[in-house]
Parts: C-alpha cells; structure tokens; sequence
C-alpha cells in the first residue's frame, strides 16, 4: 500500500490571517444560517492547489456577507406634532445606523399608530435615508377619540433603496397635512390609551 502526502505551503499576509481567523470565529458563533446568502468567488476541485489571492477573496465575500444589514428599533416614547407641514423624529426611530461594505439594496419598514387631537386631521409618515426624503411615505385621516374610546389609525411605509458601500443611517418622522383641519395635531402614542406601537425595520434584500 502506497500513501500519498501532499503538503500545502501557502505564504499568506499578516493581514490575510486576521482576517481568516476572524471569519472563523464568527461562522463557529452563528452558524452556518448566517451566511445563508453568501456567494463566494472561488470553488476548489479535488487536487487544485490553493492561493492566497483565492482566500483572500473568498474571505472578503463572507465578511461582506456577515455585514448585510439587520436593523430593528421600536418607538420609545409619545410625540405630537407642532403646526402644520412640521415634520417630527418619532423618538427611538430616529437612530438606525448601519454598515454595507458594499452597494446593495436595502429594505426599509416602518409603520407608527397615530390618533388626533383637537378634530379630526390627516397625518403623515416618512422615511429618512441619511437624511433626505423625497416624499410622503405613508399618510391617513384620523379621527378624534370618542368617549374616551380610541380611535387610531397606522400609518405605515415600505422602500426598496439602494445604497452604496459605507455606513449609513434610517429615521421616521410624522407630521400633519398642512392646511387640513386647523388647530388639530397628530399623537404618535402617550400613555395607556394611546400604547406606543412603532416600528423599523432595514434588511438587505
């Protein structure tokens, strides 16, 4: 009986071997689940000899992978609106920040129950990429409670971004329609009749 030892000799950079320990370390943490999506760039066949510039990108495409973003905030406190056309951060939706390490697209959720005061009114939502919006994202006529009976309604919105590599941030606001119903506001949640009930979401897609 013959046996056949082949010794594999790769000269692989300092850097390189953090960033494979690292790896490591993580897929031993989380599971193969976590990089479910990952696609790698090199595959090997029986007897192909290895390279450090094919791990190296195959290091880098899990790292990537391991980076896509998961960002969920819950609403943390009440909020009314002040004037007409005034957009409002609706508190603990107001700081998703996360990092891709490369252009994807991302999908953003967020949906706030809101009631009136003062009269009915019409309320809106958006959505807040690092900082710009281009419109309303979301938008409902609420009415007043009755008799102490709630009334609410859930304003709610959905993007499709892309975005590049970098890091970046997500923020909700509401505000009420101008010139709609004067001296009414919209009320994002307050105390035991009015639950807080909002919500963001970014995952990539």
């Amino acid at each position: 009986m013959k046996i056949k030892i082949v010794v594999v000799d790769l000269e692989l950079s300092r850097r390189a071997k953090r960033a494979g320990a690292a790896v490591a370390v993580v897929l031993l943490a989380v599971g193969a689940g976590a990089v479910a999506y990952a696609s790698v760039p090199k595959t090997w066949t029986d007897g192909e000899t290895l390279n450090a510039a094919d791990l190296n990108a195959n290091f880098a495409a899990l790292s990537a992978a391991l980076e896509r973003p998961n960002v969920y905030k819950e609403q943390s406190a009440g909020v009314t609106t002040s004037g007409d056309g005034n957009w409002i951060d609706v508190p603990g939706l107001n700081s998703g920040s996360f990092t891709v390490a490369s252009a994807t697209t991302v999908d953003v959720y967020a949906e706030v129950d809101v009631t009136a005061g003062g009269g009915g009114t019409q309320c809106n939502l958006r959505l807040l990429l690092d900082g710009s919006s281009t419109d309303v994202d979301g938008r409902a006529e609420v009415n007043p409670p009755f008799a102490a009976i709630p009334s609410i309604a859930r304003l709610s919105a959905f993007r499709r971004i892309d975005i590049t590599a970098g890091p970046h941030t997500v923020s909700v606001q509401i505000s009420k329609t101008t010139g709609v119903f004067a001296n009414t506001t919209c009320i994002a949640g307050g105390g035991a009749t009015y639950p807080l009930h909002g919500r963001l979401r970014v995952q990539a897609n």
